[in-house]
């Protein structure tokens, strides 16, 4: 959500020069990083092929999975992440990085987005 011109990952002093008013919470590093513990948990459970990008964003690479619905597979990881740490997640299925990044954005929040090889446009 943008307010003023606010929005994630924005430095306070920006966010504040924008919105004078802003109000800034308390971070509870000791409760992100067990939330970011059980997140991980859950993604090295399905796939043995994880590239950690943030303490709340990775990459799985499914391809040595077979007759695996991944679809279905990324339904899952994202019904568990919720019953277990009570937050939403989004996932992004693609061949390859940037195009699952992009599928990514398009799932937010809280779904999923498959652009299929033949869905490419290049």
């Amino acid at each position: 959500m943008v307010c003023f011109g606010v929005r994630a990952a924005m430095f306070v002093r920006d966010a504040k020069a924008l919105c004078p008013h802003l109000v800034i919470l308390p971070y509870d590093f000791e409760a992100y990083e067990e939330v970011a513990d059980q997140f991980y948990d859950i993604l090295h459970k399905h796939c043995r092929k994880v590239q950690a990008v943030s303490c709340d964003e990775a990459f799985l690479d499914v391809t040595y999975l077979e007759g695996v619905d991944i679809d279905m597979l990324a339904s899952i990881v994202i019904q568990e992440i919720f019953e277990t740490t009570g937050c939403t997640a989004s996932a992004g299925i693609a061949r390859n990085m940037l195009m699952a990044r992009l599928a990514t954005r398009t799932a937010k929040p809280n779904g999923q987005c498959n652009i299929p090889p033949k869905g490419y446009a290049f």
